[in-house]
């Protein structure tokens, strides 16, 4: 005799793992696509607008190279020449008087980015911010690499379900904001 308790029950189990798979992928989905968009803390949003104006005052060296490579090898340059002006003619400057921005990065560099992060330290800033860039892309991949194993589970347990004869309705979960599914959030305040 067939016990209909116990096929009722196990046909149910499946749909349970199923769903509690299902469950688990869009948990980290929302936790990789949070990764992916939220702010980064003010103190890395910061260092991250200097090491850009870093990069930007690294151009004068070259520009002021191309500026003077005519001169280099003339030793008899009249160097009281008033229009040899290394501190805004090299940056290429349209206007006379005024200091490129490659220009003034490279001689007020300190200044300039401790000004900044003063700036972006007192301006308001979202309560709610994700990790430090470089702890990003690693998580992302980790999740991303959890999300593949998880949805081959759940593929694999609707298939053998499916040769048996068994649907598994689908129903996409929608976690709480902020889920996340064992180890320590990755959200921070």
């Amino acid at each position: 005799m067939i016990d209909f308790n116990k096929l009722k029950k196990t046909i149910s189990d499946i749909g349970t793992k199923t769903q509690t798979l299902r469950e688990m992928i869009e948990a980290k989905i929302e936790e990789r696509d949070f990764l992916q968009t939220a702010p980064l803390p003010r103190e890395d949003f910061a260092r991250n607008i200097c090491n850009m104006l870093d990069k930007q005052a690294e151009v004068y060296p070259e520009r002021m190279a191309q500026y003077l490579g005519g001169i280099i090898n003339k030793p008899m340059f009249d160097f009281n020449n008033p229009y040899l002006d290394l501190v805004a003619a090299s940056g290429g400057s349209i206007q006379p008087g005024t200091l490129p921005k490659v220009n003034a990065l490279w001689f007020f560099g300190a200044v300039i980015k401790e000004r900044i992060t003063d700036a972006i330290m007192i301006m308001d800033y979202p309560q709610e911010v994700g990790p430090p860039l470089a702890e990003r892309q690693p998580a992302i991949e980790k999740l991303n690499a959890e999300i593949e194993k998880l949805e081959l589970q759940e593929a694999e347990l609707r298939e053998q379900a499916e040769a048996a004869g068994i649907h598994i309705s689908r129903v996409d979960a929608k976690p709480n904001p902020g889920q996340y599914l064992g180890g320590t959030p990755l959200r921070s305040k």
